[in-house]
């Protein structure tokens, strides 16, 4: 008979509770526990030697520490009724591999731990019919619950990694590839322990099963670990973190031979954009994550500033994240028009206060477009009034010696930004106890809120995704801005999120549930 898992017998020391970080263990990381049922006590014991003289830990009895069964002609569906068995009484929540005796053969004739290939697994049948008796998951991340805290970090962390390394590499349709499997794994309801959980879940290509079966058995995956220690990744990272520096130019940074950001500096043929001077001035602030108390209190003294106005934390922070790298705010007016001349003012107030470090403004365009030809256009960027800065943390108190508040029309308003926002960038170092933080304001009409505070509230891949179901499925075209029905030739209004899920024909998802 098989050695029982027997917590009451065992005690320090004891061979059944041999721990894999023992002296001459080459591969700490696994314990094995051989079946001796079809197999007989001698050829069990001759085949545990041999893996321990490999540098294998062999378990002489069953234990929570066991991480591979092996079994020789046995049958799959006698080794998992014993598995269950002797888990349940040891209080097992996540069973070990089950393989067949070929596996570790394969192990000790390679002098190395290799990956668990499909014909070494002895599969549990009856788990096989519970997998295809569970619902389907939808393809599309806007039709999947996607919670902030899911179950899959380990697998996600890996695949955004891969997903990253092909947009460093230009390979766009690979980097999608590896986003919407991440994607799909943030949604599942369970943590995955065995690729078999994963039949029948979509956007799961081959690439992307290897990586999750790669970790799943070895805890680690070596295509991961080269994307990640490789230079030119490495390099790119540090670029981008630098506000304002995209893909395109971190790429051309990287091909000129600049390899820090300190060379980049002081190469003389580097010509900075305003906002990427401003990203190096305030470069350790902004790298440091804002939390939501900060993010809270910003907001706050923004509808102090406005209080007549809708102002509207969005982007990860409306998702329920606890940290971001900015503040995203929606400012809009009940009366449609009452929004023109708000960024203005506010800005205005901001300027007197001290508290704005940097500034770049943006006018709205959007009204200048044709509303038919922006629908056609493969654009997913909105023509919104907005405004990136820089703000000093914490904001000081409102200042109140304005000469008028009264709201300025359009063209004094884009005459006033243009005279004194847009400056160079100004030298303003936070004082001690003070720090500085991106705040990006967005002004919206109240007839678009609604749109532009689903565009605004992410994440990317569901947006991404709704904008496609949208087009794929419902012949529309959806963007912040409006949606178009294209079969009725005519927009189709809503004063809330809900009312676009319902143009859409789908369940409404709380924000909370947006982080595909």
């Amino acid at each position: 008979m098989d050695p029982a898992c027997s917590t009451k017998r065992r005690r320090v020391g004891d061979p059944g509770a041999q721990r894999a970080d023992r002296p001459g263990t080459k591969f700490p990381e696994v314990m094995i526990f051989v079946r001796e049922s079809k197999m007989g006590s001698s050829r069990r014991a001759m085949i545990s030697a041999l893996a321990r003289e490999k540098g294998f830990g062999v378990a002489d009895s069953f234990s929570t520490s066991v991480t591979h069964v092996v079994a020789e002609r046995n049958q799959p569906k006698d080794v998992w009724i014993w598995l269950k068995k002797v888990s349940a009484k040891c209080g097992l929540e996540v069973l070990p591999e089950v393989l067949d005796i070929s596996w570790l053969t394969d192990c000790m004739e390679s002098g190395c731990r290799l990956p668990v290939e499909d014909r070494h697994r002895l599969k549990d049948e009856s788990e096989e019919e519970v997998c295809t008796k569970s619902p389907s998951i939808p393809i599309y991340a806007c039709q999947r619950k996607t919670p902030v805290n899911h179950l899959n970090h380990h697998f996600t962390c890996a695949l955004e990694a891969l997903a990253e390394g092909a947009e460093f590499s230009e390979s766009d349709g690979r980097a999608l590839a590896f986003r919407r499997a991440a994607s799909v794994l943030k949604s599942l309801p369970f943590r995955v322990a065995k690729i078999e959980q994963l039949r029948g879940v979509p956007c799961l290509g081959k690439h992307s099963i290897r990586i999750i079966q790669e970790l799943l058995d070895l805890g680690a995956c070596k295509e991961v670990e080269q994307i990640r220690s490789n230079e030119m990744n490495k390099v790119m990272k540090v670029f981008m973190s630098v506000w304002g520096v995209g893909l395109k130019t971190a790429t051309r940074w990287y091909r000129d031979g600049l390899r820090s950001l300190s060379e980049v500096r002081a190469s003389p043929s580097v010509k900075l954009t305003r906002m990427q001077q401003a990203g190096f001035e305030y470069y350790r602030d902004l790298a440091r994550p804002v939390s939501h108390v900060e993010a809270d209190t910003i907001t706050a003294a923004i509808r102090a500033l406005l209080p007549n106005s809708f102002i509207t934390i969005t982007g990860g922070f409306r998702r329920g994240k606890d940290a971001g790298h900015d503040v995203d705010l929606l400012l809009t007016h009940p009366d449609e028009g009452g929004e023109v001349g708000l960024l203005s003012k506010l800005l205005e107030h901001l300027n007197e206060q001290g508290s704005v470090m940097f500034q770049d403004y943006r006018d709205n365009t959007y009204k200048e477009t044709n509303a038919a030809g922006f629908n056609e256009s493969k654009s997913t960027m909105d023509r919104f009034e907005r405004c990136f800065t820089i703000l000093r943390l914490p904001l000081s108190p409102r200042v109140t010696s304005h000469k008028d508040d009264k709201v300025t029309g359009r063209q004094e308003v884009n005459e006033a930004v243009t005279s004194h926002y847009t400056t160079n960038l100004r030298k303003k170092i936070p004082e001690p106890g003070e720090r500085a933080v991106r705040v990006d304001f967005v002004v919206c009409p109240y007839s678009q809120y609604a749109f532009a505070l689903l565009g605004w509230t992410g994440s990317q891949q569901f947006e991404r995704d709704l904008r496609r179901y949208a087009s794929h499925e419902k012949a529309m075209i959806l963007s912040s801005h409006h949606l178009f029905d294209k079969q009725q030739n005519t927009f189709l209004h809503a004063n809330t999120e809900e009312g676009i899920f319902t143009h859409l024909g789908l369940p409404y998802l709380e924000p909370s549930y947006r982080n595909a």
